[in-house]
This record gives C-alpha cells, sequence and structure tokens, in this order.
C-alpha cells in the first residue's frame, strides 16, 4: 500500500503541473481514466488497479457483489463530496478508498453477525 501510495501521489505531481490548460491534454490523458464532470475527475491507473483489489478481496473475503463494490464506490463519492465542499483538485485517491475499505469491511463484519445471530435463533430446539 505505501508503494502504491508513493506512486499515485507521484503521478498526481507530474500531471498537475502540465494541467494548467482549459481541457484535457496529453499529459493528462497519459496513464489516467478522465471523466467529464462537474469536478473533472481523474482517475489514475493505480487508482483503478487498487479499487479492483480492494473489491477482489472483499469477494475472497465472503461479501456479497453488491458490498464488494462498497469501496471504490463510496471512495469516489466522498472525493467528489470533498472537492465540490473545498474547492481542490488534484487529490490522491487512496485514502478515501481507504476509507471505503475499512466500512465496507464494518458493513460485512455487521451483516455476518446479524446472520448468524438469526441462524442461530432459528436453530435453536425450543424448550
Amino acid at each position: 500500500m505505501v508503494v502504491l501510495s508513493f506512486l499515485d501521489v507521484t503521478q498526481i505531481l507530474l500531471t498537475s503541473a502540465a494541467s494548467s490548460n482549459v481541457g484535457v491534454n496529453s499529459a493528462e490523458l497519459y496513464g489516467n481514466i478522465v471523466i467529464d464532470s462537474p469536478v473533472k475527475l481523474k482517475l489514475g491507473i493505480i487508482d483503478v488497479m487498487i479499487t479492483c483489489s480492494m473489491s477482489e478481496r472483499c469477494r475472497l473475503n465472503g461479501a456479497a457483489w453488491w458490498l464488494s463494490l462498497f469501496p471504490g464506490v463510496l471512495g469516489l463519492l466522498v472525493a467528489d463530496l470533498f472537492m465540490l465542499i473545498t474547492g481542490k483538485g488534484n487529490l490522491a485517491l487512496i485514502p478515501f478508498l481507504t476509507l471505503g475499505y475499512v466500512c465496507s469491511g464494518l458493513v460485512h463484519r455487521s451483516l455476518s453477525t446479524l446472520k448468524a445471530q438469526i441462524l442461530a435463533s432459528h436453530h435453536r430446539s425450543p424448550i
């Protein structure tokens, strides 16, 4: 995670110097997925790989498919809200994705505990 964080910050520093022009230039397209939105969202290839890794890890931990998408979706939503509220752009997405991953782990743990309690209450023998 530390190496990927370093690569993410390096990529932002390298592409932010060339992003003073209006519109999308070639430096922004190199290694980035640019989504034309109100906040001009740029996803680096490292961000995409981390999002896929987090989703796959959730699936390997037994999470439902919809819960495995939660880290990326929540991370992007929180990052977009942060950029809209503060007006700051060119943020490293990894902290937001980490927040989404931690929250999805907590939701998965809560749902698993609740499911185990429900199953245990149905399998108790009557007195």
